[in-house]
């Protein structure tokens, strides 16, 4: 994994009710937009890209109910659902250069999580104890499966009711956020 990668951001776009919910948004190249189906019949499929960039033509049903595009150049990305854009059913992602100031890049964990994969249990260790942390673990839709508050120096987390399945595991300590993604492999 590289630098860029592990701070990939998963953006969620619900499908249903004859619109993409929100319909634009705007992301970093390498981000993840994943389309999740609510209800209906629809697609996610492209209608202009910039230069260079992959175009996509994904059911999004029952069936075939999330899809998930990578940006990877700058510009504005156009799509719809083709079987409803006349009624609509059009949104916009925006990639753009991600902006990062040198006081929001840390280089000191406020957590440590094993094992990883895990199957029945992980542990979180904070690095500092004097500060309660809230965690939670969210799915790749951004759906919350657990959570926790006031956590102190320690916590062991049964993860035998989750799905397997990657998973992004939020550390918030004070101000500071960290996340970090775990795979449950049961």
């Amino acid at each position: 994994m590289n630098a860029a990668t592990s701070f990939a951001v998963t953006y969620t776009i619900h499908v249903g009710s004859m619109a993409f919910t929100p319909s634009a948004i705007t992301v970093n190249p390498g981000d993840v937009v994943t389309w999740v189906w609510d209800n209906g019949t629809h697609t996610t499929t492209s209608s202009r890209v910039p230069a260079g960039a992959a175009t996509w033509d994904k059911p999004i049903t029952s069936a075939d109910p999330t899809y998930s595009y990578i940006p990877s150049v700058l510009g504005t990305y156009n799509y719809q659902c083709t079987f409803h854009f006349t009624l609509g059913m059009i949104g916009t992602i925006y990639v753009v250069n991600p902006t990062i100031s040198v006081a929001s890049v840390v280089t000191d964990p406020i957590f440590k999580i094993f094992p990883n994969p895990a199957s029945e249990i992980i542990h979180l260790q904070l690095s500092q104890s004097l500060i309660p942390a809230s965690v939670s673990l969210t799915d790749i839709t951004g759906r919350q499966v657990m959570s926790r508050n006031n956590v102190t120096i320690s916590a062991d987390f049964n993860l035998q009711s989750i799905p397997n399945g990657s998973y992004i595991i939020s550390v918030q300590q004070g101000d500071a956020v960290r996340k970090q993604s775990i795979v449950v492999t049961h």
